[in-house]
């Protein structure tokens, strides 16, 4: 909803002459009707936006006092809905997020937006903001269209991590591989997380998988649904070989003999040969 020059004489009236009580029994109305979406308390109390008939503008006025509080910079609301609050006065050129006591809300052409669902941005980053408030206690993978194309992005403590690369949780508990924020479902190799390397299919942690896989930095390991087993030791086949396999990882560097179940190897460079 927006705000119009054309409502009821009440209303128009200068705020200084209404009584106090009426302004705070409109605010409460609204914190009432936003509360389901926002579960915030309304703005602030002691203020009210109203419209001035002298200079034509929109004001945030004290309801104690009933002069505009030129001091305040924040969010005040009306029976339309809350402003962006620059000085005292409303800034209707304002779209963006902004702050009061309660958190941080997402404002379009000056008036929160509690429809609103997406990621918007400020100067600390990317937000996602749900109901037009910031999602803080929000963490996992969103689905969302950002960035000229649709992508299940992570969001950690209601920030878009734009700038990270690991590997997240999603909501039916399977593992994910993201680079940059994004989920790449290109991805097929192995990442470590907490000290564990995860194999990687299809950007998918590939819990079901069992057998010898290479890393980036060129190692061989053995891998156990989905993560290098570091209790393996033995012999292992990759690409039509045979590995030495020690706690988990091909041991390339070694040249010499092995006992496996009873039975002498020789080994070159990790490889079975004879």
């Amino acid at each position: 909803m927006t705000m119009t020059r054309n409502i009821s004489m009440n209303t128009r009236k200068v705020l200084a002459i209404l009584l106090s009580a009426v302004m705070l029994v409109s605010v409460a109305l609204v914190a009432f009707v936003h509360s389901t979406r926002s579960n915030a308390a309304t703005p602030s109390s002691q203020l009210y936006v109203g419209y001035n008939e002298e200079d034509g503008n929109w004001y945030a006025y004290n309801t104690v006092t009933g002069e505009i509080q030129g001091d305040y910079t924040g969010i005040a609301a009306n029976e339309n809905g809350w402003w962006r609050i620059e000085k005292g006065k409303v800034n209707f050129e304002f779209t963006g997020l902004a702050e009061n006591d309660n958190g941080w809300y997402y404002l379009e052409n000056g008036c929160v937006n509690f429809e609103y669902e997406g990621i918007v941005s400020n100067q600390n980053g990317y937000w996602y903001v749900r109901y037009g408030t910031v999602a803080f206690d929000y963490t996992g993978f969103l689905y969302v269209y950002f960035q000229g194309e649709y992508g299940y992005y992570y969001v950690l403590n209601g920030q878009v991590r734009l700038r990270d690369t690991g590997i997240a949780q999603y909501t039916d508990g399977s593992w994910w591989y993201y680079e940059d924020g994004k989920i790449n479902f290109d991805y097929n190799g192995t990442y470590t997380y907490n000290g564990v390397t995860y194999k990687i299919t299809d950007g998918h942690v590939d819990t079901n998988y069992t057998g010898m896989v290479q890393n980036p930095n060129g190692s061989i390991a053995r891998f156990d649904n989905g993560a290098v087993n570091r209790r393996y030791n033995g012999i292992a086949r990759y690409n039509g070989k045979s590995y030495y396999v020690r706690r988990g990882v091909a041991k390339t560097n070694y040249t010499g003999k092995i006992i496996v179940n009873g039975k002498i190897y020789s080994v070159q460079k990790g490889v079975i040969v004879g």
